[in-house]
């Protein structure tokens, strides 16, 4: 009885620090979690920048539309007076004005 006692024991004690190097190794990862109110903060947080980040992308599509629109309005206007001055004129042109102001009108249309 006594021998056996003494195993148990001593199975005891291995389990007991095998469990304590364990807890040491795992502990200071369990220390750094964050707590629910922490994680609460960071989602508040980025629930906001996310806000601010689609006013701004709003913005930006409005800007690009206006400076698209503006970039536009000339080209439209070249590609007006060309064809115009194409209509106006075509018995006046020689081939090579006639070719030149076509490209002017496809590179005003593709644009």
């Amino acid at each position: 009885m006594y021998y056996l006692n003494t195993l148990l024991r001593f199975a005891t004690g291995i389990v007991s620090i095998t469990i304590v190097f364990y807890l040491v190794k795992v502990l200071p990862e369990a220390i750094k979690q964050k707590t629910n109110l922490e994680l609460e903060i960071g989602i508040g947080r980025r629930k906001v920048a996310e806000k601010k980040l689609s006013e701004a992308y709003k913005g930006l599509q409005a800007f690009a539309y206006v400076a698209s629109h503006h970039l536009k309005e000339p080209l439209r206007k070249i590609r007006t007076y060309t064809s115009l001055l194409q209509n106006a004129n075509a018995n006046i042109f020689d081939a090579k004005s006639i070719r030149y102001s076509n490209k002017a009108v496809t590179a005003a249309t593709k644009m």
